[in-house]
Protein backbone atom coordinates (compact mmCIF):
# COMPACT_ATOMS: atom_id res chain seq x y z
CA UNK A 1 0.00 0.00 0.00
CA UNK A 2 1.23 3.48 -0.81
CA UNK A 3 1.01 5.92 2.08
CA UNK A 4 1.04 9.69 1.64
CA UNK A 5 1.96 11.81 4.65
CA UNK A 6 1.19 15.49 4.33
CA UNK A 7 3.18 17.49 6.83
CA UNK A 8 5.87 14.81 6.67
CA UNK A 9 8.70 17.29 7.25
CA UNK A 10 7.04 18.69 10.38
CA UNK A 11 7.36 17.65 14.01
CA UNK A 12 4.45 15.18 13.99
CA UNK A 13 4.86 14.11 10.36
CA UNK A 14 8.45 12.98 10.90
CA UNK A 15 7.45 10.90 13.90
CA UNK A 16 4.48 9.42 12.04
CA UNK A 17 6.70 8.51 9.08
CA UNK A 18 9.26 6.81 11.36
CA UNK A 19 6.51 4.86 13.13
CA UNK A 20 4.97 3.76 9.82
CA UNK A 21 8.37 2.56 8.58
CA UNK A 22 8.95 0.68 11.84
CA UNK A 23 5.55 -1.03 11.65
CA UNK A 24 5.83 -1.79 7.95
CA UNK A 25 2.05 -2.08 7.52
CA UNK A 26 -1.20 -0.19 8.00
CA UNK A 27 -4.79 -1.37 8.19
CA UNK A 28 -7.03 -0.83 5.19
CA UNK A 29 -10.68 0.23 5.23
CA UNK A 30 -11.65 -3.36 6.15
CA UNK A 31 -9.23 -3.53 9.08
CA UNK A 32 -6.83 -5.89 7.31
CA UNK A 33 -3.09 -5.19 7.55
CA UNK A 34 -1.53 -4.04 4.27
CA UNK A 35 2.23 -3.88 3.73
CA UNK A 36 3.57 -0.37 3.10
CA UNK A 37 5.21 -0.47 -0.33
CA UNK A 38 5.84 3.26 -0.65
CA UNK A 39 5.91 6.17 1.81
CA UNK A 40 5.70 9.67 0.33
CA UNK A 41 6.33 12.78 2.44
CA UNK A 42 4.57 15.33 0.28
CA UNK A 43 5.58 18.59 1.93
CA UNK A 44 9.26 17.81 1.52
CA UNK A 45 8.60 19.14 -2.00
CA UNK A 46 8.79 22.92 -2.40
CA UNK A 47 5.36 24.54 -2.69
CA UNK A 48 6.25 26.20 -5.99
CA UNK A 49 6.48 22.74 -7.58
CA UNK A 50 2.68 22.53 -7.33
CA UNK A 51 2.23 25.44 -9.73
CA UNK A 52 -0.99 27.42 -9.73
CA UNK A 53 -3.24 24.53 -8.79
CA UNK A 54 -3.28 22.28 -5.75
CA UNK A 55 -5.30 19.70 -7.70
CA UNK A 56 -3.32 16.70 -8.97
CA UNK A 57 -4.18 13.80 -11.22
CA UNK A 58 -2.67 10.90 -9.33
CA UNK A 59 -0.64 8.45 -11.40
CA UNK A 60 -2.47 5.31 -12.39
CA UNK A 61 -2.94 2.90 -15.24
CA UNK A 62 -5.51 2.68 -18.01
CA UNK A 63 -6.58 -0.80 -19.01
CA UNK A 64 -9.46 -2.32 -20.93
CA UNK A 65 -11.57 -5.19 -19.64
CA UNK A 66 -9.74 -7.49 -22.07
CA UNK A 67 -6.40 -6.38 -20.64
CA UNK A 68 -7.67 -7.00 -17.10
CA UNK A 69 -8.75 -10.52 -18.03
CA UNK A 70 -5.41 -11.20 -19.74
CA UNK A 71 -3.57 -10.03 -16.60
CA UNK A 72 -5.75 -12.26 -14.42
CA UNK A 73 -5.01 -15.21 -16.72
CA UNK A 74 -1.28 -14.45 -16.56
CA UNK A 75 -1.18 -14.21 -12.76
CA UNK A 76 -3.85 -16.64 -11.55
CA UNK A 77 -4.51 -18.95 -14.49
CA UNK A 78 -7.46 -20.02 -16.58
CA UNK A 79 -9.45 -21.33 -13.59
CA UNK A 80 -9.60 -17.82 -12.13
CA UNK A 81 -10.75 -16.40 -15.47
CA UNK A 82 -13.54 -19.00 -15.65
CA UNK A 83 -14.96 -17.56 -12.42
CA UNK A 84 -15.77 -14.22 -14.08
CA UNK A 85 -19.48 -13.54 -14.34
CA UNK A 86 -20.21 -11.39 -17.38
CA UNK A 87 -23.18 -9.21 -16.46
CA UNK A 88 -23.40 -5.76 -18.04
CA UNK A 89 -24.50 -3.01 -15.67
CA UNK A 90 -25.78 0.18 -17.30
CA UNK A 91 -24.95 2.29 -14.23
CA UNK A 92 -21.34 1.13 -14.15
CA UNK A 93 -20.99 1.53 -17.92
CA UNK A 94 -22.26 5.12 -17.66
CA UNK A 95 -19.76 5.97 -14.92
CA UNK A 96 -16.79 4.27 -16.55
CA UNK A 97 -17.75 5.63 -19.98
CA UNK A 98 -17.39 9.17 -18.63
CA UNK A 99 -13.75 8.68 -17.60
CA UNK A 100 -10.94 9.88 -19.86
CA UNK A 101 -8.84 7.15 -21.49
CA UNK A 102 -5.64 8.86 -20.37
CA UNK A 103 -4.83 11.68 -17.98
CA UNK A 104 -1.81 13.85 -17.36
CA UNK A 105 -0.15 12.94 -14.08
CA UNK A 106 3.24 14.53 -14.87
CA UNK A 107 2.93 17.08 -12.03
CA UNK A 108 2.20 14.36 -9.46
CA UNK A 109 5.10 12.27 -10.76
CA UNK A 110 7.45 15.27 -10.44
CA UNK A 111 6.34 15.48 -6.79
CA UNK A 112 7.42 11.86 -6.21
CA UNK A 113 4.05 10.12 -6.52
CA UNK A 114 3.90 7.03 -8.68
CA UNK A 115 1.22 4.67 -9.93
CA UNK A 116 0.99 0.95 -10.37
CA UNK A 117 3.20 -0.39 -13.14
CA UNK A 118 0.76 -2.92 -14.55
CA UNK A 119 -2.61 -4.48 -13.86
CA UNK A 120 -0.85 -7.81 -13.29
CA UNK A 121 1.02 -6.10 -10.42
CA UNK A 122 -2.31 -4.89 -9.00
CA UNK A 123 -3.61 -8.47 -9.04
CA UNK A 124 -0.40 -9.82 -7.48
CA UNK A 125 -0.66 -7.22 -4.71
CA UNK A 126 -4.29 -8.14 -4.03
CA UNK A 127 -3.43 -11.85 -3.88
CA UNK A 128 -0.57 -11.17 -1.48
CA UNK A 129 -2.58 -8.77 0.72
CA UNK A 130 -5.58 -11.08 0.94
CA UNK A 131 -3.37 -14.20 1.23
CA UNK A 132 -5.28 -15.95 -1.55
CA UNK A 133 -3.79 -19.35 -2.45
CA UNK A 134 -3.07 -19.80 -6.16
CA UNK A 135 -2.91 -23.36 -7.44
Amino acid sequence: MKVLVTGGAGFLGQRLARELLARGAVKDEHGKPQAITELVLLDVVHGSDFGDSRVLNLPGISVSVDEMVAALREVAGEEAVKRIVWAPDARVEKIVGSWPGQWDSARAERLGLSGDRSFADVIRGYIADEQIPIS
